[in-house]
């Protein structure tokens, strides 16, 4: 069964060069729908399902951590699996 993944991140770059990744990975993927922040990831999930999520920490707008606290809040996406993706090395946020 594909897996459609949310990719979050506020380089274009990054979310081009993950896409890239996953497809070239072997796993079974559906949709890869890019997202430069976290309020376009919330109105995506809200209008459709999604297997998994790539996001990143820091984005403008709405930050990874304001958006995996959304996700996990709406029963639609609480189980959904979310990998953070990100250069971040504060010991703090890496630890949430």
């Amino acid at each position: 069964m594909p897996i459609n993944v949310l990719l979050v991140d506020d380089s274009a770059v990054m979310r081009k060069m993950i896409a890239r990744t996953l497809r070239l990975s072997g796993v079974p993927l559906g949709d890869v729908v890019p997202c430069a922040d976290g309020r376009q990831a919330l109105e995506v999930v809200r209008q459709r399902p999604m297997d998994l999520a790539l996001v990143d920490i820091n984005m403008p707008v709405m930050d990874g951590e304001q958006l995996l606290d959304h996700l996990r809040d709406d029963p639609r996406t609480a189980a959904m699996p979310v990998i953070i993706v990100s250069t971040e090395s504060s010991p703090v946020r890496v630890q949430r």
